[in-house]
């Protein structure tokens, strides 16, 4: 009778947790569910005791699980590691939860089970897709221009830096452009910063339009702004950036003021292996652009 009281209380609690918890053997099978009683964050698992990781997950998820399973149980610690699974994920059972992909904190620990033969371990899965949800929204500020949407000076270095590493490793053509507007401050002095900003962004979409997806756009100044061209010779970098100041002088930018003539201009050079740091294409490029702006503006130069 105490034993039977004993577990009308612990599956009482299981059912209250709002966490899963999952009893796995050294062989990756599913020996028991508990909790997870929260539908809005976890599906019912139930279905899963008495199947085995690789039964029921893709290969490589069910390997990195039992991974952490054994670790638990050959070191005796705690093993603590995020993941992300979505009912796609999961074979053999009808997704009765959010129903989406969702991210948990996995905590697993060896466990001791009496008249259990196999080494034992307990995980129990906290969803943390809320936090990294947040995680990501202030990555995306702290890299976003608030203006254009576009990449901010520090992460487009940080492309930047990425693209040389690539291209000193697998020897590939890139390209480095800097993009300015003309005489920009006579558009805010005539009309004001906020046609100022509507310039901005429109030149930022013409740009955006004028490039492939694979190419990156970034504001590095208030008017200046650099695009990277990874896989591309220098030449074919300016052949793009020509298409994109003729259709900029060619239609004037709309805005509260009415339409607002612009022209721009632009420097580009070749990223090459020797490169030692950011600064030296960046000073290249700036070095071209110098050149575009000397000679009368509205015009693209290489270096």
């Amino acid at each position: 009778m105490a034993q039977d009281r004993r577990n009308i209380i612990l599956e009482t609690i299981a059912q209250l947790l709002p966490d899963p918890v999952f009893i796995f053997d050294s062989e990756g099978r599913y020996i028991d569910v508990l909790g997870g009683a929260e539908r809005r964050l976890y599906d019912n698992g139930r279905f899963l005791i008495g199947r085995t990781m690789d039964q029921v997950l893709p290969k490589a998820i069910a390997e990195r699980f039992l991974h952490a399973v054994h670790q638990a149980i050959a070191s005796g610690t705690l093993q603590i590691f995020e993941y992300e699974l979505g009912p796609e994920d999961i074979s053999g059972g009808a997704s009765d939860g959010p129903g989406v992909r969702q991210w948990f904190e996995g905590r697993v620990a060896p466990l001791e089970l009496p008249d259990y033969d196999k080494p034992c371990a307990v995980w129990l899965a906290i969803n943390v897709t809320k936090r990294k949800i947040a995680e990501h929204q202030l990555e995306t500020i702290a890299r976003t221009d608030s203006l254009t949407g576009i990449l901010n000076r520090g992460a487009f270095l940080d492309t930047l830096r990425t693209e040389m590493s690539r291209v000193k490793r697998y020897a590939q053509p890139a390209s480095l452009a800097i993009l300015d507007i003309d005489r920009f401050k006579n558009v805010n002095d005539t009309w004001g910063h906020a046609v100022g900003d509507a310039v901005i962004i429109e030149v930022v979409r013409r740009a955006a339009d004028g490039v492939r997806e694979t190419d990156v756009v970034g504001r590095i100044g208030g008017e200046e702004f650099g695009i990277l061209f990874p896989g591309v010779s220098c030449e074919r970098a300016a052949d793009a950036l020509e298409r994109i100041r003729i259709g900029i002088a060619q239609t004037p930018m709309p805005t509260e003021a009415g339409e607002v003539p612009v022209t721009v201009s632009a420097g580009v050079t070749e990223i090459i292996p020797s490169d030692k740091d950011v600064s030296e294409p960046l000073k290249r490029a700036d070095s071209a652009l110098y050149a575009a702006k000397n000679e009368g503006r509205n015009q693209i130069r290489r270096n």
